[in-house]
């Protein structure tokens, strides 16, 4: 029944007439806006894990994530942790580059009780035959893709973003901060070819 939130799946395991879908969450990329289309528990668990506790309803899934360009999310995922206060810019990014320079502080526990790398969205969506889509174009694309797998309606995703940093990643970063995350994320630039748009 739609309106209501099915706790009882697995997070991101969409089931609808016609098929199902595994939607893997990566923090910070609009999972929070896909579930609430499909109404289905959330939980940022790597593509890998899923496939462990879904046994054998895992090979019917259609699995699609969404990624995003590693300077930006990184960005992201430093507001996140700060809160939604409204900063002061300046500030701000003085603060976003200390925390580069510390080595972007970034491990969590998932609902799952775990630890997980936030920031490390290749471990989260290799292997399988995981389809991706580049935030935040995206979120719609992996919604027409579930919405096609499962037979579910197609709705356009809320917005739930909190308006409080700068609209642009660019004006955080300075060459070193740069350099950091292009040491750290070399990974997904290389597989997915993110270029730092500056």
């Amino acid at each position: 029944m739609m309106g209501m939130r099915r706790h009882h799946q697995h997070p991101g395991h969409i089931v609808g007439p016609k098929g199902s879908a595994l939607f893997v969450h990566i923090p910070r990329t609009g999972g929070q806006s896909i579930c609430r289309v499909f109404d289905c528990a959330d939980a940022h668990l790597t593509l890998a894990h899923s496939k462990a506790m879904l046994k054998d309803k895992f090979d019917a899934c259609r699995v699609v994530s969404v990624i995003r360009n590693p300077w930006d999310h990184a960005v992201s995922f430093y507001v996140h942790s700060r809160g939604y206060g409204a900063p002061d810019n300046q500030l701000d990014i003085e603060r976003f580059r200390k925390w580069t320079a510390e080595g972007c502080p970034k491990r969590t526990t998932t609902h799952y009780g775990l630890d997980t790398d936030c920031l490390d969205q290749v471990a989260y969506v290799t292997g399988y035959g995981c389809k991706v889509f580049k935030f935040p174009a995206g979120i719609g694309e992996a919604i027409d893709m579930i919405a096609e797998a499962t037979g579910l309606p197609r709705k356009d995703a809320p917005n739930i973003g909190h308006k409080t940093r700068l609209e642009s990643y660019v004006p955080y970063y300075d060459d070193a901060s740069t350099k950091v995350i292009a040491d750290m994320r070399r990974r997904d630039i290389l597989l997915f070819g993110w270029k730092f748009e500056g």
